[in-house]
C-alpha cells in the first residue's frame, strides 16, 4: 500500500519556527550580554572566553536544528529517472540539472567509467553481469521512494524495461515527466547542441 505524503499545515510550520526562533533569539541575547559584561563581571578572561564559545556553539547547534526543521517541514522532492541504459550519459546530465536547478534528489542509473565496462556492451552491462532482473527490481524500489519519475525518452525511444517502470509508476500514483516535454529535456538538448557545435 502506497503511503500518501501529507504536508504539514501552515499552523504547524509557524508554531515550529516560532519556538526555534525564540530559542535562537534567547541564545543570541545571552551571548551579547556575556560580551558586553566583559571584565567588569567576568574577571577571568579564560572563563569569559569559554562561556562565549559555549554560547556560540549552542547558537551553531540551533542553526543546524533550524535547517533540519526546514527539511522536515519541507522535504526535498525525490525524482527517479527512468530510461534505456544506452542513454545513461544523457540521464546523468538530466539528473545533474534536476538536482542543480530544482534542488531535488535524483535517483537514476549508474554512469560507470569506460575502464569498468570496456569488455561488455555498455548499455547491456546488467545482462552481461547476470544481474538484470535484480537491477530492474531495485529500480522499482527507487520508484517507490520517489515522488515522481522522469522518463528519458531521448529520440522518443522507450524500451521494454522502461515501459514497465512507467506502468508501475502510474499504478502507484506517481506523476510522470517526459524528457521530450520538460524544460529539463530542453536544457539537456541545448547542452548537447552546444557541445557538438563547439567541437
Amino acid at each position: 500500500m502506497v503511503k500518501i505524503y501529507e504536508p504539514p499545515t501552515e499552523e504547524m510550520i509557524d508554531q515550529e519556527f516560532a519556538k526555534l526562533r525564540a530559542d535562537y533569539t534567547a541564545l543570541q541575547e545571552r551571548c551579547e550580554k556575556l560580551k558586553q559584561m566583559g571584565d567588569d563581571v567576568v574577571k577571568d578572561r579564560m572563563f569569559y572566553k569559554e562561556k562565549c564559545e559555549k554560547a556560540e556553539r549552542e547558537i551553531a547547534a540551533l542553526r543546524r536544528e533550524l535547517e533540519e526543521a526546514r527539511e522536515r517541514l519541507n522535504p526535498r522532492k525525490k525524482v527517479c529517472l527512468c530510461g534505456s541504459s544506452r542513454f545513461v550519459d544523457i540521464m546523468a546530465v538530466c539528473q545533474w540539472f534536476i538536482e542543480r536547478d530544482e534542488g531535488a534528489i535524483g535517483m537514476g542509473l549508474h554512469l560507470l567509467p569506460y575502464w569498468y565496462c570496456k569488455d561488455a556492451i555498455p548499455d547491456h552491462l546488467a545482462e552481461h553481469e547476470g544481474c538484470a532482473d535484480k537491477m530492474n527490481e531495485l529500480h522499482l524500489r527507487k520508484i517507490d521512494l520517489a515522488d515522481e519519475i522522469f522518463v528519458v525518452n531521448f529520440n522518443d525511444y522507450i524500451g521494454d524495461s522502461t515501459r514497465n517502470e512507467i506502468e508501475y509508476a502510474k499504478k502507484t500514483g506517481k506523476p510522470v515527466r517526459w524528457f521530450t516535454h520538460d524544460p529539463i529535456g530542453e536544457k539537456v538538448k541545448q547542452a548537447i547542441k552546444t557541445a557538438v557545435e563547439g567541437k
